[in-house]
């Protein structure tokens, strides 16, 4: 008894012993894996300005506002006034108020305007201004300040129009890719003291318009009144031949004026076209998903009527809510309600009596232009690629219930169109097919995309393709696919001018270790790394710069790398920048995927060994002899089966399968010290049983009787 006790205690040292050696040799690939993670030292910025995602494109648009100030407008001997109570100053007031809103970025919106009648003086003008949608803009101040009521007699075109050339002209829109613009306001005719006849004042408007206006992409838009019909309706159809039918608006009352100017607004910024909303009690209206902000301009027919928004969601519109925000003007209000809910909104008049007129602007999300660059160019194809974000830079959600179809086109300076598809990358990214612009010059590139109802964002972007040096991407490539996580990433480029390497130095006055810049704009959580490194020039190849971008390439997915040339260049000595867009994708190795899930691993070789040793800890492993009507039957391991045929102890010769199987009991020890050993028969109530439904406990010396056969256990 005493040799069985040792022989057993034996066994559960070699047990645990084993278990050690098999957890020892997991040790280095748990560290390898799991704790290996190291304290980087702090990485110094060596660039404080970043290179970004996308550019944050402003509104680089020149527009002159020419305000018809005849004496029709206040009016003069017999004829009635067109506009007595000076709603042209209200009305113009609020579209150079509502055009600042848009300024949101740089390059900013600029405003011009020009009151004119017989002539143009300088005391009725203001140059171009350049704006801001900060609500306290010093400059949109001073522009509305300066709209007043004036009787300046007859109604000149041709020197309202000079003037606005020359305004373009000295503030180099054209040299700064400012897109010009001109919006008339008027009630009559063209008419000055040199009495010539309708054709031939028309005549005049239309050459200069050519010459001069035409030839620096300037865009005019004519609102005429036509309440007499005596005047404007003569002049419609010469306006029609010159600018042509879509860009005049016409009204038949001052009131008007106000919904005019907001459609040339909505028009200019690719904003959905809205009607005015008008009502005497509550009026119900549908809210779009995909919008960045509304725009409520609320008009009161009196100052007592009080106006309250609820939203779909059934919440009331509140200054105290941080995503809204309200403005007070002599005789409007403007509320701004950013992320506004999609669905059924409403207004209703809490307070007052009388009619409201609403002036809605939807702000859709934007698609902002990640590739190419603003300036491109000529000898490099390029991928159009976008990011449809909100104005945190979170991906928009496109919902199921409001699909979206995306599309484009490029337009080249020769008036030739390409279409574009894209594809969906990850995160509200959408790339295009390459393509390579074939000459010098302006190209267009329009985004849309196309909602149920008519809903529409578009978003337009000038692209100046140039004959320049540029940079090419030779690692990683564009659109590649790269296996494991790593600490930096490596980077190559070449400084290329038509298709050959240059020397950096016979180009650029910048010295050549901070000419080109590399940054991860696009990480696959969303975010961006915040490091930009200067890529340094080869020591073996002129024209080839390397660098590293030391951080922690550690998920899995697309990854977007911006390298930019940015330096002044020698034949201008003006700055110039060149940015290349690629993306890339990381997927983890092997070892990765030990790092990533080492404690699951562990934890499923720990279960593999218990499921495969069982009693590994707790001891028990099969021992002794089975007799069978007196055959006997070695037990070892710790599992046999019994049965027929096929089996590890075979009672009856006749039948195939098995019909039960043995494994061992823990050993213990009675009262009296004696170490009592056992062992477990499952078996099968009947052959026909599918289940080992029956189990007997065999101890030392014990007999039984199973399937008709005397069973003996026997321990040695």
């Amino acid at each position: 008894m005493i040799s069985e006790r040792k022989k057993l205690k034996h066994e559960s040292v070699f047990n645990f012993f084993s278990l050690f050696v098999i957890i020892l040799l997991l040790l280095p690939i748990i560290c390898l894996t799991g704790c290996n993670k190291v304290v980087e030292k702090p990485i110094t910025y060596t660039r404080q300005e970043e290179i970004g995602l996308y550019e944050k494109v402003g509104t680089p648009i020149d527009i002159f506002l020419l305000l018809d100030q005849s004496n029709s407008m206040s009016g003069y001997g017999n004829e009635p006034a067109t506009d007595p109570k000076n709603i042209r100053v209200e009305a113009s007031k609020y579209f150079i108020t509502n055009l600042s809103r848009r300024s949101e970025n740089e390059p900013y919106l600029r405003i011009g305007l020009i009151n004119f009648g017989t002539d143009v003086n300088k005391e009725n003008t203001v140059d171009l201004t350049e704006v801001k949608s900060d609500p306290e803009d010093t400059n949109t101040k001073k522009l509305v300040d300066l709209i007043k009521p004036l009787s300046l007699q007859s109604t000149s075109f041709i020197k309202a129009l000079k003037v606005a050339y020359n305004q373009f002209e000295a503030y180099r829109t054209l040299e700064l890719k400012r897109k010009p613009v001109i919006v008339i306001f008027t009630d009559g005719e063209p008419y000055d003291n040199r009495n010539l006849s309708l054709s031939n004042y028309f005549s005049e408007i239309d050459s200069f318009y050519r010459d001069y206006l035409q030839k620096i992409g300037c865009e005019i838009f004519m609102i005429g009144i036509d309440t007499t019909g005596k005047t404007w309706a003569k002049s419609v159809s010469y306006w029609e031949k010159i600018i042509g039918s879509d860009q005049i608006y016409r009204i038949e009352s001052m009131d008007e004026l106000f919904s005019k100017y907001n459609e040339i607004v909505q028009k200019l910024f690719y904003l959905p076209i809205t009607s005015p909303d008008i009502f005497t009690k509550s009026l119900e209206f549908e809210v779009q998903p995909y919008l960045e902000k509304i725009q409520f301009d609320i008009y009161p027919e009196t100052k007592e009527i009080a106006v309250e928004i609820v939203d779909s969601e059934n919440k009331k519109i509140s200054e105290a809510n941080p995503d809204v925000t309200v403005k007070e003007y002599p005789t409007y209000k403007t509320v701004v309600v950013s992320n506004p809910p999609p669905g059924k909104w409403k207004y209703e008049i809490v307070k007052g009596q009388g009619t409201v007129k609403i002036y809605k602007t939807l702000i859709p999300n934007k698609m902002n232009l990640v590739s190419p660059s603003l300036e491109q160019v000529l000898g490099r194809s390029f991928k159009v690629i976008f990011a449809f974000l909100k104005s945190d830079d979170t991906p928009v959600q496109l919902l199921p219930e409001y699909p979206l179809v995306f599309s484009g086109k490029i337009v080249s300076p020769d008036g030739n169109t390409v279409n574009l598809k894209f594809k969906k990358g990850e995160k509200g990214i959408y790339f295009s097919e390459e393509y390579n612009p074939q000459s010098e010059g302006l190209y267009k590139i329009i985004l849309i995309a196309t909602g149920r109802e008519g809903f529409e964002i578009k978003n337009e972007y000038n692209i100046s393709v140039q004959k320049v040096p540029y940079i090419s991407l030779n690692s990683p490539q564009d659109n590649s696919n790269l296996k494991g996580f790593r600490k930096e990433l490596e980077i190559e480029v070449t400084l290329n001018y038509e298709n050959k390497l240059i020397d950096p130095s016979k180009f650029f006055e910048t010295d050549p270790s901070a000419l080109i810049w590399a940054q991860i704009a696009y990480l696959p959580s969303g975010e961006k790394s915040k490091i930009v490194v200067p890529l340094q020039p080869s020591a073996d190849t002129i024209g080839k710069f390397i660098g590293k971008i030391p951080i922690n390439f550690n998920m899995k997915g697309q990854y977007i790398l911006k390298v930019e040339l940015d330096g002044k260049l020698k034949s201008t000595n003006n700055q110039f920048k060149d940015t290349l867009t690629s993306s890339f994708y990381l997927y983890p190795s092997i070892l990765d995927y030990l790092k990533i899930y080492w404690y699951v691993i562990l934890i499923l070789i720990l279960s593999i060994i218990a499921f495969w040793k069982r009693r590994l800890i707790f001891g028990g492993t099969l021992g002794g002899t089975l007799l069978v009507q007196g055959e006997e039957f070695p037990l070892s391991g710790h599992k046999m089966t019994i049965g027929g045929k096929g089996a590890d102890i075979i009672i009856d010769d006749s039948k195939q399968g098995i019909f039960g199987y043995i494994v061992p009991r823990l050993s213990e020890v009675d009262p009296k010290g004696n170490l009592r050993t056992s062992i477990e028969i499952h078996y099968k109530s009947s052959s026909e049983s599918k289940k080992f439904d029956i189990v007997d406990t065999l101890e030392n010396n014990q007999t039984m009787t199973i399937f008709g056969k005397i069973i003996k256990y026997i321990r040695d």
